[in-house]
């Protein structure tokens, strides 16, 4: 009987241990959760980025391989960053494997259908753009922000971006993004500290807005 006792003793001293040990396990879980996500909080530069796209259903975007980018329509105060946005644009386009066509021969192209800017094509030159220039689609682009916001004690940067593919058999829009981001964080917004370049932020809204196409 006394072993017995002793024996039930030993199994709740056990339990309680256990169920300690998993209580500590719990809490100290949640304490470095807590911890990473304000350290997230706080050092993430303020880069939140907004986006919105669109993909046409019944459309294979795997079966486009060759890919003429027209330039960028550009609604900021910096004459170059319809330029430097598109140059992003290209170099992720390329990191997923798609052939681009050069510059310079859609340049050629613009000036022979004597258009000031890819903005006044019509849909049709579009696509004769892109038979003679023999690619599978055309993007468009247009840069709506990327410039240095200047509030009265901070500073932060802003970049937002419109992208629209153009399959050139049918001439339809068969994908479309939009896609926004920066903004004071939470050190810049507390203490004043800088945060992500602008250029950090540009690159991060192009990447996440050319990852919508897969």
């Amino acid at each position: 009987m006394k072993i017995a006792n002793i024996n039930d003793s030993i199994l709740n001293i056990f339990q309680e241990s256990n169920m300690a040990f998993k209580l500590y396990s719990y809490i100290k879980f949640n304490r470095v959760f807590i911890v990473l996500l304000l350290a997230c909080t706080m050092f993430s530069g303020g880069c939140v980025t907004h986006s919105k796209y669109f993909k046409k259903a019944d459309y294979d975007i795997d079966l486009v391989h060759r890919i003429a980018v027209l330039p960028f329509g550009n609604h900021t105060l910096d004459r170059y960053s319809g330029e430097k946005m598109k140059e992003k644009v290209v170099i992720e386009l390329l990191l997923k494997g798609y052939e681009i066509i050069e510059e310079g021969e859609i340049t050629r192209m613009l000036v022979d259908l004597k258009v000031q800017s890819a903005a006044e094509l019509t849909l049709n030159e579009i696509r004769a753009l892109g038979e003679v220039l023999k690619v599978d689609a055309v993007i468009k682009g247009a840069v709506s922000s990327m410039d240095i916001v200047k509030g009265a004690s901070i500073h932060y940067p802003e970049a937002a971006l419109t992208l629209r593919m153009i399959d050139i058999k049918s001439g339809e829009t068969v994908w479309s993004v939009s896609n926004s981001g920066g903004g004071p964080g939470f050190l810049t917004r507390h203490f004043g500290t800088e945060g992500k370049t602008l250029d950090e932020v540009a690159r991060k809204v192009v990447k996440e807005a050319v990852n919508t196409l897969q």
